[in-house]
C-alpha cells in the first residue's frame, strides 16, 4: 500500500498485484461491467418477453431471474464500497 499526502486531504492508492489499478479504478471497472451486463440482461428479457408476449413464460422468467440476481450483486457491492 502506498500513501500520498495532498495539501487538503491524504489519497490511500492500494496496487492490484502490480498492475497498478488503483482500488478506486477498480471499483469504477466492477461496477461498468455489472451495469452493462444488467442493461443485456434487460434487453434480453425485453426481447424475450416481445417473442413469446407473456411476463410469466418460461425463458421470460429465467432471464428476470438473471436480471435479479445480477440487481442484487450490483446493490451489494454499492453498499460496500
Amino acid at each position: 500500500m502506498m500513501h500520498m499526502q495532498n495539501h487538503t486531504e491524504a489519497h490511500v492508492i492500494i496496487y492490484d498485484s502490480g498492475r497498478g489499478m488503483d482500488t478506486n479504478a477498480r471499483l469504477r471497472k466492477y461496477d461498468g461491467a455489472l451495469s452493462a451486463e444488467i442493461d443485456a440482461l434487460r434487453k434480453r428479457m425485453t426481447d424475450m418477453f416481445m417473442q413469446e408476449l407473456s411476463l410469466t413464460a418460461d425463458p421470460v422468467v429465467e432471464i428476470s431471474r438473471q436480471l435479479d440476481d445480477k440487481i442484487n450483486e450490483y446493490m451489494k457491492h454499492v453498499a460496500r464500497s
